[in-house]
């Protein structure tokens, strides 16, 4: 004989904002309040607008909402970087510069203001942060400047991190880009072509 010993998952009122927990076998389910959705009922109102910045979780209790931020990011909305607190004297300007074999070059894409180099700084941007959030963590850096130049095409990011740190960072994106496997910005990275500079803050 198998004796099944059920506990009454709702015994610890996880149904936020008036939400009505029923009990089920090893599972809850919520029944929310007019306005609230979410498996706990988190969701109303107030973060249906997403006001949480840089990836931030938006919960609601009664008429109050929090922003649980990720990375160095803080602030009400999750809106400021660990970047943002550090005056320019603890700050250092980055220059990555890395080579995509399979992408053609235009001067379209020395306008800043064409679709070209819009759509393509975006692009290539994403495919950066994307390798840094992994290597150096959310909100620990910002680009802050890219340009685009010939030979296939020579992407070169202005980077700006904390001084600090600027040596030790180096050396991880460096790493982090060259190990990068898979498509960069939909296209193929020279893994021979990654070099780095710094400089302070100006």
């Amino acid at each position: 004989m198998i004796y099944v010993t059920d506990i009454d998952e709702c015994a610890s009122r996880p149904c936020l904002n008036g939400g009505q927990c029923q009990d089920g076998l090893n599972e809850y389910q919520c029944n929310c309040a007019t306005g609230f959705t979410g498996t706990r009922c988190d969701t109303g109102p107030l973060c249906r607008t997403s006001p949480c910045k840089n990836g931030g979780t938006c919960t609601e209790t009664g008429k109050k909402r929090t922003c649980k931020c990720v990375g160095s990011f803080t602030g009400n909305s999750c809106q400021k970087s660990f970047l943002d607190t550090l005056p320019d004297s603890e700050r250092a300007r980055l220059t990555v510069s890395v080579k995509l074999l399979d992408k053609a070059f235009s001067y379209d894409l020395t306008d800043k203001s064409s679709e070209k180099y819009k759509e393509l700084k975006t692009t290539v941007v994403e495919a950066l942060k994307r390798v840094l959030d992994v290597t150096l963590g959310p909100g620990k850096y910002e680009v802050d400047g890219v340009t685009f130049s010939s030979g296939s095409i020579v992407v070169k990011y202005e980077i700006v991190v904390p001084k600090n740190e600027s040596t030790a960072m180096q050396s991880n994106i460096v790493a982090a880009i060259k190990k990068h496997s898979g498509p960069f910005a939909g296209s193929t990275l020279d893994g021979n072509y990654v070099s780095i500079a710094s400089k302070l803050f100006i």
